[in-house]
């Protein structure tokens, strides 16, 4: 695991001529269909969705370093990454843990979503068939 936050990745000035950019009222949209993305993706997560989803939310993280969370979406969605968090948080039990080397190097700690899974025991037979649709026995001959 990473213990770097992010923070040093920007070099000077930049936070302060990106947030107002990452403000405007234009890019709510856009970034209102990134969250739905991630959306889906999350709710993926309980079969090949996780990596990309845990993608997707430290890409929303790294924005979140340089504006709230707040200032990126319409006031009534200023709750929606919270919700959409417990929710990925409630599907610890069922997301196939990522396997040696899944988990990209740059991730610092404070990324807890690609930690969610909590079945490092999870059967290879059933990790399959989350992931890969694979059930064997449509591919065995009789």
């Amino acid at each position: 695991m990473n213990t770097d936050s992010g923070q040093q990745w920007w070099p000077p000035g930049f936070r302060e001529k990106a947030a107002p950019l990452l403000r405007r009222f234009s890019n709510r949209g856009g970034f209102g269909g990134y969250l739905t993305e991630y959306e889906i993706r999350m709710l993926q997560s309980q079969a090949d969705g996780f990596l990309l989803a845990c993608e997707m939310r430290s890409r929303i993280e790294v924005l979140t370093e340089i504006v709230a969370f707040e200032d990126l979406v319409h006031p009534a969605d200023a709750e929606a990454l919270e919700d959409l968090d417990e929710q990925l948080r409630s599907f610890h039990n069922d997301i196939p843990p990522p396997q040696e080397g899944e988990v990209p190097d740059w991730v610092p700690d404070s990324h807890w979503w690609w930690y969610v899974p909590s079945r490092h025991d999870m059967p290879w037979r059933e990790r399959e068939e989350r992931l890969n649709d694979y059930f064997p026995e449509l591919w065995t001959h009789d």
